[in-house]
């Protein structure tokens, strides 16, 4: 074991501790050696942040008829011009080189195919919530239906009930069958 002297030695608290856990087994010197140590810096570079793409703003109307409408095939046209255009060097063009309008034809494309994505993302939600609106006006209308059947058997019994639900004869015998526009019920 070590002296009380020797732990004053050691220094720090962390020292004596790692002695003391050890049993008293290690030396002095192996404790210090380890504590004295200097630790080494990650020198690793980190890697850099990529720009976060946001989409553009919503564009007013007035804006968006300003903007100009590609007709379809325009990337087609574009890409034969770059094709030409890489041909015949001699074509100067103010503001413009190849590799840009290539980089505009790029970033066009995948906004189209980001959109396309979205869309048919979006078109089979909305297929969902149709879908769950059919299922529940069904059930709301085919309940309607079976009440209807019940206050025509009791309006047999009871003219008064039949009055009182005169509407709802009307309203289903003039009920548009497709969800469109019927014959109106006479006034």
């Amino acid at each position: 074991m070590h002296s009380l002297r020797s732990f004053t030695e050691l220094g720090t608290v962390t020292d004596m501790l790692c002695v003391i856990l050890a049993g008293g087994c290690v030396s002095y010197r192996r404790v210090m050696k380890k504590s004295t140590k200097p630790t080494k810096k990650s020198t690793r570079k980190k890697p850099a942040r990529r720009a976060k793409r946001t989409a553009p703003h919503v564009l007013t109307p007035g804006e968006r008829q300003v903007l100009l409408k590609p007709p379809g095939g325009y990337d087609d046209v574009i890409s034969k011009f770059l094709t030409v255009w890489s041909e015949k060097r001699e074509l100067r063009v103010p503001k413009l080189t190849r590799a840009r309008l290539a980089s505009m034809l790029k970033k066009a494309l995948s906004a189209r195919e980001r959109e396309n994505a979205e869309t048919i993302r979006l078109e089979e939600r909305r297929r969902r919530f149709a879908d769950w609106r059919l299922v529940a006006e069904h059930t709301a209308w085919n309940a309607l239906l079976a009440a209807n059947s019940a206050v025509k058997a009791h309006a047999r019994v009871d003219p008064a009930l039949a009055e009182a639900f005169a509407f709802l004869t009307l309203a289903l015998r003039y009920a548009p069958r497709d969800g469109g526009g019927g014959e109106e019920p006479p006034a």
